[in-house]
């Protein structure tokens, strides 16, 4: 099965109908199968309000999905760091750590692994790569 690439720039053409929701608007018109609740950011929301909001009032900005953050054949930062401290073991719940860990970073939530804990509570991994997931936190913000 190919890969999917959406453009992190790319802003979907969505219909005029406000009401349907963002998460199957973008598998509906731009083929961005990735995005599951919880996996999209989009003007600075992470997460499962997404599954709901109507993609009219998210376009801009354009939401990003995990598929979004590498640059061409470059990974991101929390990418790589989840390969190198090997963070995932069966990958269902890789998007959502790593979009959540992307916010975690960028909102400068990193100061402790407690408060990386905190910030990333919301995410369930059935195999219990949690220690794992937190120094890949640490990895992509520089303080591990």
């Amino acid at each position: 099965m190919p890969t999917e690439r959406v453009p992190q720039d790319q802003t979907p053409a969505i219909p005029e109908d406000p009401s349907p929701p963002l998460a199957p608007t973008r598998r509906t018109f731009i083929a961005a199968t990735s995005a599951v609740g919880g996996t999209v950011v989009a003007g600075g929301v992470l997460g499962a309000s997404l599954l709901s909001e109507p993609a009219a009032t998210a376009a801009s900005p354009a939401p990003s999905s995990r598929l979004g953050l590498a640059d061409g054949d470059d990974l991101h930062a929390l990418q790589q760091a989840f390969i190198d401290e090997d963070a995932f073991q069966c990958g269902y719940c890789a998007p959502g750590q790593i979009m959540s860990g992307v916010a975690c970073v960028q909102e400068g939530h990193t100061d402790s692994p407690e408060e990386i804990r905190e910030w990333m509570s919301g995410n369930i991994c059935r195999c219990g790569c949690y220690p794992k997931v937190v120094r890949a936190v640490q990895q992509a913000a520089g303080r591990k």
